[in-house]
């Protein structure tokens, strides 16, 4: 077996097989994991609203990247405490062509040692003050029977560039009904 350095001086090393295959071992993680690790830049935020009008659609949430890199996201989740049945619908929207009022989130670090914060712009109902979300790209929705999570795994391939929008609705069937919204995203250079 043939051993290849790496030429650093490291003393980190790969082999060829006598079948002529490469030998390596790799430690493997999801970008996400990296990101926070290394850069600090992954971030974490949940958004709630209490439905007024039973069936009426409700804006839940949006995140506004400012930063001048990219942002990735990589999980949702979304919960609903609707009472017996009744459906919850969240649909989610890129680019919303009117986006207003709400309450500013400010999103958690997902790196307790990083004192980097988002580039983002966060607003949601907070059950106080209406968030108006309107227009866009409808991009997916999710439809929940009963009291219900469910969570979207994006990978990170939904990306935000500078002033880009990514918005959430929600209309549940009862009035009173509690949802929930929870993004995970990281922020990183586009190169």
């Amino acid at each position: 077996m043939s051993i290849i350095q790496d030429g650093k001086g490291s003393g980190n090393k790969a082999s060829v097989t006598t079948d002529n295959r490469l030998d390596v071992t790799a430690k493997m993680g999801e970008r996400i994991y990296y990101v926070a690790r290394k850069l600090g830049k992954t971030f974490i935020t949940m958004c709630k609203c209490t439905q007024i009008v039973g069936g009426t659609e409700e804006g839940l949430m949006y995140v506004k990247y400012t930063g001048n890199d990219e942002l990735f996201i990589s999980n949702v989740s979304v919960s609903t405490e609707e009472p017996g049945t009744g459906l919850t619908e969240f649909e989610f929207f890129l680019d919303p062509t009117t986006y207003s009022g709400g309450v500013t989130k400010i999103p958690v670090n997902a790196n307790a040692g990083s004192a980097i914060t988002s580039e983002t712009t966060c607003m949601h109902n907070n059950d106080t003050t209406s968030l108006t979300v309107s227009g866009g790209s409808y991009m997916h929705n999710v439809r929940l029977s009963g009291i219900n999570t469910y969570n979207i795994d994006f990978k990170g391939a939904v990306i935000l560039t500078k002033n880009k929008i990514f918005a959430i609705k929600v209309a549940a069937a009862t009035a009173g009904t509690k949802t929930r919204a929870t993004i995970i995203w990281y922020e990183e250079d586009a190169d």
